[in-house]
């Protein structure tokens, strides 16, 4: 190599006087040891500098040792003899491009052999290197940000929003507050005005909300620009984006006179189509419509108690070619509202938080997702009091905020999010909300009552592996196991009249005998009794067992998601419920603890379709999520923190007032649940649940007089299902049931014929035949007593 004959010509110079020396007898122009300690220790330095450069950079050799003889190894390679101590410079194109590993050995030393080594590093051209960045990206005046900026320049000056300030160092880190550079949105560049490669420069930003964003009982509620009407998506009978007409979707007489009645034909409910698997009622358009005056007033009602403006924005685009109407503003004290934006078929709502920015690192902001039936309802009745005060108090005090979301499920009725388009649309929508507002998809907490329990669930579970992470799934009486629940389908759970008939479109559905009409020219629907093709219309699959192994909460599949993603959960149950089934809730419940997934389990006796906490069920536990999630110091990779209580708690309710009690001690009450009444010639379910291996009997009572029992016991599921058809003998009118259990270990006891859900007597009346109705109609006929305080219930009795 070049280097090489350069370092041997240099190494002939400057030889000294090394060895054997009397400190005395040295001679002018010998450099001699100062004692005989010295001449004990070999010496050995050696440097390279600078470390780095290019081809044209001129490096300094400087070595220096005590030793009489020294050789050298350049990148491995043995150079043999160089002087021990020598000094000179050597451009980089010598050496060449690369890293190079340089050692001088110093062999025959006063005390033995050493070793010394540098290090440098050629490139073909040396650049100037410039970094600079701000932490956090956002905050509030209160805020301690963090200034780091780093270069190899030499000189450097920066530039505040636009404006020179003059020279600085290329290389620091400092601390400042948020109120030292003001309020609002800041770009920053740092010039390196000389450095080895030339100028550069680079720049970060820091978005410094306002510090007043709390609680303001002063805030000024009334504002003239909101995107108001609210959109429907639906103009002159058809889908139009932005449009604001109501949609007309129901037939005028989905059901004749009785005397009309003809087995076979259609009697559709909707005027816009008959659903099917993956196309429901409702999917690219909202079904309410609302006066400005009423979205009005739940804005300025919302303002008023969050202390927080809310103001309500046009859709935005999915994808980033279509035209922008309106984006919302970074840094504001406001929660903004982008309606209805559509997505992949699907209308999704996104609720900013106060001070939320455009300019936040991504995954600044924990999500809320909530998915349930038509957007605008949910926005304006069945969310407003919980989602957007949510919002807006998660934004206060310098909190970062959570971003709330909603979205219809892939259809507003005859859906129940059961179908492979609703992962696809909710991981689309999730992923647009990380990458437009800077959500995060892996600090998520969906939430959600009855269906939106089952898609709280659902999404938590991620059955496909869509990119996104749910922390707390919270659900309140969802339905768990699809196959089972749709067989169920009976007086026993009277509300599932009326949904088979929604989610069929036929308004005879649910009707013993129906079939599926062959002229809809469904030849996979054709000929299936109702439960099947509403099993199927739902799920796409009319194989009970295949649906309950692949398709349901309870599925292996998707309790292993559940596992995987570390989720934790929060499930309220009532028994007696009218349409999602309460023994299978509970057998979902047992094996999320089986499979040891965080569990808080409320179980509340007789209180049907309803929940214990408020705001659907939701809102403490939703709240004290968020709280934790956003709390002060909080960074997006945080991993979540523990945000429930794991435990079962069991409650009574009080029918008159709907007042709950818990059960000390805790333990698991026997139910049972049955038809109010049925016809002649109905199969109906009689459901048994409780702790395992209880013995029960249940008699039906005429006259004093016990005309029919049966007797079993609760198997290892922790419910037992008996199928009931009309005894002979039975003639119509009023029986009634009488209850008798006998749990393991204690003796045998009769439950109170009052605890029912409404607390009268635990009637069962027997109809001479079923009645030529629609499942609505169907629903209220078979309905039993209900409790001023709850409705949502079905029949039968319980403990306590």
């Amino acid at each position: 190599m070049k280097i090489a004959w350069v370092l041997i010509v240099f190494g002939m110079m400057g030889m000294a006087c090394n060895g054997n020396i009397d400190a005395g007898a040295c001679q002018a122009g010998q450099t001699c040891l100062a004692s005989a300690q010295e001449l004990a220790t070999t010496t050995c330095t050696f440097s390279l500098s600078p470390a780095e450069g290019d081809l044209q950079t001129d490096f300094h050799w400087n070595s220096s040792s005590n030793a009489n003889t020294c050789t050298w190894t350049w990148n491995g390679t043995d150079m043999g003899v160089t002087a021990c101590s020598q000094s000179f410079d050597f451009l980089g194109s010598v050496a060449g491009i690369g890293q190079h590993s340089v050692i001088l050995h110093a062999l025959d030393g006063p005390g033995g052999s050493a070793q010394c080594s540098a290090q440098v590093s050629i490139v073909k051209e040396l650049l100037t290197s410039c970094s600079l960045s701000f932490a956090p990206a956002a905050g509030s005046a209160d805020t301690t940000f963090r200034w780091q900026s780093a270069s190899n320049g030499s000189s450097c000056s920066w530039v505040w929003n636009g404006r020179n300030m003059g020279a600085t160092s290329c290389s620091q880190g400092f601390d400042f507050l948020g109120s030292g550079a003001g309020l609002g949105e800041h770009s920053v560049t740092l010039k390196v005005l000389a450095g080895p490669g030339g100028p550069t420069e680079c720049s970060a930003q820091v978005s410094i909300g306002n510090h007043q964003c709390h609680f303001d009982a002063q805030a000024s509620c009334v504002r003239d620009d909101h995107f108001l009407p609210l959109v429907t998506h639906w103009q002159d009978g058809a889908f139009q984006y932005l449009g604001t007409d109501k949609p007309s979707i129901y037939a005028p007489e989905p059901f004749p006179e009785p005397a009309d009645y003809r087995p076979g034909e259609i009697y559709s409910v909707y005027s816009v189509k008959t659903p099917d698997y993956q196309s429901s009622v409702g999917d690219r358009y909202a079904l309410s419509q609302y006066s400005p005056e009423k979205s009005l007033a739940v804005f300025e009602d919302n303002c008023r108690a969050s202390g927080t403006q809310v103001r309500l924005l046009p859709p935005m685009p999915w994808h980033d070619s279509d035209a922008v109407i309106e984006k919302p503003n970074s840094g504001i004290c406001q929660v903004q509202i982008v309606h209805a934006s559509l997505i992949d078929g699907s209308l999704v709502t996104v609720l900013l938080p106060p001070n939320w920015t455009e300019r936040a690192p991504a995954g600044s902001y924990p999500i809320a997702f909530n998915s349930f039936y038509d957007i605008n309802a949910s926005l304006m009745e069945v969310h407003d009091d919980l989602l957007i005060d949510l919002v807006a108090r998660s934004g206060h005090d310098g909190r970062q905020g959570v971003i709330g979301v909603l979205t219809n499920g892939s259809g507003a009725l005859a859906s129940r999010s059961m179908d492979e388009r609703f992962y696809a649309q909710s991981a689309q929508a999730i992923a647009w909300v990380a990458d437009t507002f800077h959500g995060n998809r892996h600090k998520i907490v969906t939430f959600g009552g009855s269906r939106g329990g089952w898609t709280s669930l659902a999404l938590a579970s991620n059955p496909y592996g869509y990119d996104y992470r749910v922390a707390l799934a919270i659900a309140v009486v969802p339905p768990t196991k699809v196959g089972n629940h749709a067989e169920l389908t009976g007086p026993t759970y009277p509300a599932l009249l009326s949904a088979i008939t929604t989610d069929t479109g036929l308004a005879d559905a649910w009707m013993t005998g129906w079939t599926y009409p062959a002229s809809l020219n469904r030849p996979y629907l054709s000929g299936l009794p109702g439960w099947l093709s509403y099993l199927y219309v739902l799920t796409g699959s009319s194989d009970l067992q295949e649906v309950n192994q692949n398709r349901s909460l309870i599925s292996a599949d998707f309790i292993a998601g559940l596992k995987a993603a570390g989720t934790q959960v929060y499930l309220e149950a009532g028994s007696h419920d009218h349409i999602c089934p309460y023994h299978l809730q509970v057998e979902y419940g047992l094996r999320l603890i089986e499979a040891g997934i965080p569990l808080q389990a409320h179980v509340q006796l007789r209180a049907g379709h309803n929940s214990r906490t408020g705001d659907s069920g939701l809102g403490p536990t939703l709240r004290k999520a968020v709280d934790l999630l956003v709390a002060p110091g909080t960074q997006p990779s945080d991993p979540g923190p523990q945000l429930i209580e794991p435990g079962i708690h069991y409650w009574t309710v009080d029918r008159q007032s709907g007042d709950y009690t818990e059960i000390f001690p805790a333990q698991f009450p026997f139910t049972f649940e049955g038809p109010y009444q049925m016809a002649a010639g109905q199969t109906v379910p009689l459901v048994f649940t409780g702790p395992v291996d209880t013995q029960f009997t249940l008699s039906f009572v005429k006259d004093g007089q016990v005309i029919y029992a049966l007797s079993d016991r609760i198997s290892p599921t922790a419910y037992t299902v008996l199928w009931h058809t009309q005894p002979p003998g039975f003639t119509g009118g009023p029986y009634y049931y009488r209850l008798q259990i006998q749990k393991p270990g204690e003796s045998l006891r009769t439950i109170p014929d009052t605890n029912t859900p409404s607390g009268t007597p635990a009637e069962l009346w027997i109809l001479d035949a079923e009645p030529l109705v629609s499942g609505d109609r169907a629903l209220e006929i078979f309905s039993g007593p209900r409790a001023p305080a709850l409705g949502g219930t079905n029949w039968g009795l319980s403990e306590f």
